[in-house]
C-alpha cells in the first residue's frame, strides 16, 4: 500500500491531468509530503476504541443530531453520526486515509543515480547528454517555432542555452562530489529536491524523441507504459505495477487527433513520471 500511495501521490504532485485533451502542464510544480494516517478501530464487543487522538478505552455512544444529549448505546454498536441528506446539487467530501512514509523511504536519488536511472528508464545511453540539453526553444520568450512537436516554452532559469540541466541543478540534486571525507549525504526528500527533479523531468520529456515509432516516450501504448513502470519503478509489483501502468497510460493519452496535442500528452506523461516522488525514492 505504501508503494501504491507513493506513486499516486507523486504523479498527483506533478500534475492534475484527466482523460481527453490536456492543458499544457509539466512536472515540477511541487507537492505535499504524505501526512499521517487516521484510523478508528472499534471492537465488536465494545470493549474499547482506538482513535486518531490516541485516547484509550471509551464507551461507545451514538450521537443523535436531533438531541443535545448523548444516547448510551448497546456494546455491539460502533460510533455513528447521523448525516444530513445530500441533495442532487450537493457534493460530499471523501476522506482517504494513507499510511505515513518513514525512514529509508524518504531517501532520494543523488545526481549520479538519477542520471543512470533515467537512462535505464527510457533506454538511452548513459552518456547521452542531449536528453538533458537546455535548448533555445525551452526558454520563455524564445522566438523558436515549435511546430507540431508538442514542446513548450517553459524555462526561465539561469542555466544557459546549450547547458546540461542536471549539471546546473546538481547542488539541489545531492552531488556526491560535494560531500567531503566520510560524510554521508542524507539525500532527504525536500521541496527543493522535488522542484529540481521536476525541472529535469521537463527537459527530459522535452528532448524525448516522440516522433520515433519505437520510442519509449510513446507512453500511450499499453505495452510501453508497462515497460516504463517496470524499468522506472522496479519495486512496484503485481497489482501496484498494473495500476501504475494504467495511470501512466491514461496520462499520456488524448482524444485529440492533432499531432502537437498527441505529442504534448506524451511529454506530459513522461515528465510527470520522472518528476514524481515514486521515481525520486526508487533506489533499485
Amino acid at each position: 500500500m505504501k508503494l501504491r500511495m507513493l506513486y499516486v501521490s507523486a504523479v498527483a504532485l506533478a500534475l492534475v491531468i484527466g482523460c481527453g485533451d490536456k492543458e499544457p502542464i509539466l512536472a515540477g510544480n511541487g507537492g505535499k509530503a504524505p501526512g499521517s494516517s487516521r484510523k478508528t478501530v472499534s471492537n465488536e464487543d465494545g470493549s474499547g476504541s482506538e482513535t486518531a487522538s490516541g485516547s484509550g478505552s471509551t464507551p461507545v455512544i451514538v450521537i443523535d443530531s436531533n438531541s443535545a444529549e448523548p444516547v448510551p448505546a448497546t456494546p455491539d454498536l460502533v460510533p455513528v453520526v447521523e448525516e444530513p441528506t445530500i441533495g442532487e446539487d450537493e457534493t460530499q467530501a471523501v476522506v482517504i486515509d494513507v499510511e505515513p512514509i518513514e525512514g529509508p523511504s524518504l531517501q532520494v536519488k543523488n545526481v549520479l543515480l538519477l542520471r543512470s536511472s533515467i537512462s535505464a528508464c527510457l533506454d538511452v545511453e548513459p552518456n547521452n547528454k542531449a536528453i538533458y540539453l537546455v535548448g533555445p526553444e525551452t526558454k520563455i520568450g524564445s522566438s523558436a517555432d515549435l511546430g507540431m512537436t508538442g514542446k513548450l516554452k517553459f524555462y526561465n532559469g539561469s542555466c544557459p542555452t546549450g547547458g546540461d540541466i542536471v549539471d546546473c541543478l546538481k547542488s539541489d540534486l545531492y552531488n556526491p562530489a560535494a560531500v567531503s571525507g566520510d560524510t554521508v549525504a542524507a539525500n532527504a526528500l525536500t521541496a527543493g529536491y522535488l522542484q529540481a527533479l521536476g525541472t529535469v523531468a521537463n527537459f527530459v520529456a522535452q528532448n524525448c524523441n516522440v516522433a520515433d515509432a519505437n520510442s519509449r516516450c510513446r507512453c500511450e501504448k499499453e505495452d510501453v507504459a508497462k515497460s516504463l513502470i517496470s524499468s522506472c519503478l522496479p519495486y512496484l509489483k503485481g497489482d501496484d505495477a498494473t495500476l501504475a501502468a494504467e495511470y501512466l497510460q491514461q496520462t499520456c493519452e488524448t482524444t485529440s487527433t492533432a499531432e502537437d496535442k498527441i505529442n504534448l500528452a506524451r511529454r506530459i506523461g513522461i515528465a510527470n513520471l520522472l518528476g514524481s516522488i515514486a521515481f525520486a525514492v526508487s533506489r533499485e
